[in-house]
C-alpha cells in the first residue's frame, strides 16, 4: 500500500462522507438507507444472503474509487506544488508576486 493510500485509510473521517443536514445528497443518503433496510427486511433465506452480498460488494467498489480519486486528487495537488515550485522564478517576476513601488 503507497503512503498516499495509508494517508487516506488511516483517517476514518477521511473515508466517511458528511453532509449537510437536509442537503440533497444528504436526503439521497437516507433514501437509500431506508429502502436498502426495507428490501433487506422483506427478504429471507438466499434472498437476504443475496442481497446482503450485493450490498457488501458495492460497498467494496465505492470504498476503492474513493480511495482511487483521492490519491489520484492528491498526487495532482502534488504535481501543481512542484510546477509552482520549478516555475518560482517566473512567477516571483511576474504580476502575481510584483510589489509596485
Amino acid at each position: 500500500m503507497s503512503i498516499i493510500e495509508n494517508l487516506f485509510f488511516m483517517d476514518n473521517k477521511a473515508n466517511t462522507t458528511i453532509f449537510d443536514d437536509d442537503s440533497f445528497a444528504d436526503r439521497a443518503d437516507q433514501t437509500v438507507q431506508q429502502n436498502q433496510q426495507i428490501l433487506f427486511d422483506l427478504l429471507h433465506g438466499r434472498e437476504r444472503q443475496l442481497f446482503s452480498d450485493y450490498v457488501d460488494a458495492q460497498s467494496t467498489i465505492e470504498g476503492s474509487v474513493s480511495a482511487e480519486k483521492f490519491c489520484y486528487g492528491f498526487r495532482m495537488g502534488a504535481l501543481l506544488m512542484l510546477e509552482l515550485l520549478n516555475d518560482y522564478e517566473e512567477f516571483a517576476e511576474g504580476q502575481i508576486f510584483y510589489k509596485k513601488p
